[in-house]
């Protein structure tokens, strides 16, 4: 199969097409205009980079961005009956010029939607429907040059899901008072809070030091607890606690969570969200999305949902939603992004 991809602003109608056919793959070509020559270049980087990770760079050859006239590249394509031109993410004219030139030629045209995570085929007088297949988180991220360099241990979460849960509905408010408690006097061992105490010796967490239990306490369980309940809502991957680099950069997500080949990008913070500066985070997470993956969302969960409109507002101007968890946030967080 050779498959031509018309790189633009977004390579979001891109990647997963290129994934979903990367076993069918022979040859690829990319085509962009001069203006979006980095894009491409960027997009041929990360997924040389994806297929060497799922050994498939054997079958793949990519041929070089061509920036050259429409003419020229329709002599590099050598368009058969074989060939599959992605056009979804491509401007107009290119498009247009494209499809006037090729329809004759047998060749097979491809549209992906974004929203359906659906590849529509179209060729041979006839359209083909077919539902493209999802990249895990670390796939997603390599793609787009990406690599993970650290993570939480998930099992940890799960094989302790009950005990955790316990503690942020259950036990809620006596484990806030045990927090500031274990802060001051540096020590699990308390009789006050034997609730507390009793889940703490089931997760096996009393014999451990300060430190060890310092971040687990004050931080990592509470994303711990989003993320069981997270997992839940039908993504169809999540990964927590996750520390990623490019080239120099380096970045620490709480949870990141793969739906139809989006990336939503969600923040954890354990504590009310007058403690910490929400309006760095809004701006930061505009950011983070427009470099990760434009086109998902990203959430916002601290201990308490009393959010100010002017925050509520600008947070979804950037396409950040903001929760606290208070009983059934996990049906609103679903709603927002649309799982």
């Amino acid at each position: 199969m050779k498959l031509v991809s018309i790189v633009g602003d977004f390579c979001s109608s891109v990647a997963p097409v290129v994934y979903h056919y990367s076993d069918k793959i022979t040859e690829h070509i990319i085509i962009a205009e001069e203006k979006y020559i980095n894009n491409a270049i960027k997009f041929k980087k990360g997924i040389k980079h994806l297929f060497s990770h799922i050994q498939k760079q054997k079958i793949y050859k990519l041929v070089d961005i061509s920036p050259e006239t429409l003419d020229i590249i329709i002599e590099k394509i050598s368009p058969d009956e074989n060939t599959y031109i992605n056009t979804t993410d491509g401007l107009s004219f290119i498009n247009s010029y494209l499809t006037y030139n090729l329809i004759n030629k047998n060749t097979k045209f491809i549209s992906y939607d974004i929203f359906e995570n659906k590849i529509r085929i179209i060729g041979n007088n006839k359209v083909e429907v077919i539902e493209a297949n999802t990249m895990s988180v670390e796939e997603h991220l390599k793609i787009k040059g990406f690599e993970i360099i650290s993570r939480e241990d998930k099992i940890f979460f799960i094989n302790h899901s009950q005990e955790i849960i316990s503690l942020f509905e259950k036990y809620f408010n006596v484990f806030l008072e045990f927090k500031k408690v274990f802060q001051n006097t540096r020590s699990i061992k308390h009789t006050n809070y034997k609730n507390v105490y009793k889940i703490f010796e089931k997760m096996k967490l009393i014999n451990k030091s300060y430190n060890e239990n310092y971040q687990l306490i004050t931080g990592g369980l509470f994303e711990g607890y989003v993320f069981l309940k997270i997992k839940e809502l039908g993504f169809d991957d999540v990964e927590v606690g996750v520390k990623i680099k490019n080239e120099h950069i380096t970045n620490e997500f709480d949870i990141l969570a793969m739906k139809n080949n989006h990336l939503n990008i969600i923040e954890c913070k354990n504590k009310p969200y007058k403690k910490f500066d929400l309006e760095k985070l809004i701006y930061k997470y505009a950011m983070l999305r427009e470099r990760i993956d434009y086109d998902a969302k990203a959430a916002l969960i601290s201990l308490e949902n009393n959010y100010t409109r002017g925050y509520k507002k600008r947070a979804e101007l950037y396409g950040l939603g903001l929760f606290g968890i208070e009983k059934g946030f996990e049906n609103k967080l679903r709603r927002f992004l649309g799982v």
